[in-house]
């Protein structure tokens, strides 16, 4: 499959490269655009999304406001129903075991969105941060998982990519760039450290250990194209095939008269 694209989810000077990606994004819609982020990378990989912005993914998932106005997070329902929309097939998962999501990571080409504690990152894997001062509620791309990687040491591994993975320099660190490889542990428990029922996330919470939410995505398989029917063959075809054989029957016909005129034959 082809390595999926997460598009920076912050509207900064770094990111200008990435202009016809982010769409008419403003900087506050920005900072809450990781879940948008995250569906419209997974969008890509089906072509009939047509979808290149995560501010386009954010309009078909119903582009949720605060009283204020203010663009709100996506949530895990509203991340499934904007890929539903643009007709990818997505299945969402609350409170769900891990082993779930870890086994359909485990099918080539599947994908998943992963809601993760940033907290629980920085604390635990502070090399797969995106931002060491978040410690809020976040988004991560899952896919590729590996059993007994021996990139890790003979750990389990899977691919993470997300919105703030484009490589700044900030906070006295360069940030990473691009999809990480990660220990499969660090997606296992960022997403049971991931805070619900709260009136703010933080007032929320862990929603279990070994549990998550996530939304899954299988690969993109084009259907094979239907083969004809030889017992029910199509009447038009058959009738246009016949009136050309019957014009090259009279050509021919025509020929052999010409070349046998005046002969016995």
């Amino acid at each position: 499959m082809a390595e999926p694209v997460v598009f920076p989810q912050l509207v900064i000077p770094r990111n200008a490269d990435y202009a016809d990606e982010q769409g008419n994004i403003s900087s506050y819609e920005g900072s809450v655009n990781c879940a948008a982020a995250v569906g419209a990378a997974l969008a890509n990989t089906y072509p009939q999304a047509k979808l290149v912005t995560h501010h386009a993914f954010r309009l078909a998932a119903g582009a949720p406001k605060d009283a204020n106005g203010r663009p709100l997070g996506l949530g895990s329902s509203q991340v499934a129903a904007g890929l539903a929309k643009l007709g990818v097939a997505a299945k969402r998962y609350y409170g769900e075991s891990f082993t779930t999501l870890r086994d359909f990571l485990a099918k080539p080409g599947a994908m998943a969105f992963v809601a993760v504690d940033y907290g629980f990152v920085n604390d635990h894997y502070p090399e797969l941060s995106g931002q060491v001062t978040f410690r809020k509620g976040h988004a991560w791309l899952a896919y590729h998982f590996t059993a007994n990687d021996p990139r890790l040491g003979g750990r389990n591994s899977v691919m993470i990519g997300e919105g703030l993975y484009d490589g700044r320099t900030r906070d006295q660190r360069k940030y990473p760039e691009g999809p990480q490889l990660a220990p499969f542990g660090a997606v296992r428990g960022a997403m049971g450290a991931f805070r619900v029922g709260g009136t703010t996330y933080l007032d929320g919470k862990p929603i279990g250990t070994d549990l998550g939410i996530f939304v899954t995505v299988p690969a993109f398989n084009a259907p094979e194209p239907t083969p004809p029917d030889p017992t029910d063959p199509d009447a038009a075809t058959i009738a246009e095939l016949e009136a050309r054989i019957s014009a090259k029957d009279g050509y021919f016909d025509a020929i052999i008269a010409s070349a046998t005129k005046g002969k016995e034959v």
